[in-house]
């Protein structure tokens, strides 16, 4: 085994993207979400005493459109200023997108159905119920 240096780190972990035919939504671009990212939006959960703020727990499903829908050439689709527009948006219609970007993240269907965040699933290819065809990392 070699010596993990610090490049075949970075390389490793650089953040990528891929493309889903999403029913509802055509094509679409998800992208896996930077560190910092996920950071600075788990921090915004909490206040300054450790305890959940519960204002920001409804913009989860926002939030993972604007960090993780991208175009074909990986750039951002969404930004802060749409929070207002992704939140007057019909639920049931943006489902499809959620389960994708779940699946996409490591998910299992069924742990996301029950709002599970145990990724202890895995497969190779997986067909959600809303129709999106996509590779499941293992």
């Amino acid at each position: 085994m070699t010596t993990l240096t610090r490049e075949a780190f970075f390389e490793k972990t650089r953040t990528h993207h891929e493309m889903f035919d999403i029913e509802g939504f055509g094509r679409i671009g998800i992208r896996s979400c930077p560190e910092l990212q996920r950071s600075r939006r788990i921090a915004s959960l909490f206040d300054v005493n450790g305890r959940l703020v519960d204002n920001h727990r409804h913009l989860r499903r926002i939030y993972m459109i604007i960090d993780q829908c991208v175009d074909e050439d990986g750039q951002p689709i969404f930004d802060e200023s749409h929070v207002k527009q992704l939140g007057e948006a019909d639920a049931a219609k943006l489902d499809p997108l959620i389960a994708t970007i779940n699946l996409f993240n490591g998910d299992s269907e069924k742990n996301v159905q029950a709002g599970s965040n145990d990724t202890s699933e895995s497969s190779s290819e997986t067909t959600d119920s809303v129709g999106a065809s996509m590779s499941v990392a293992s």
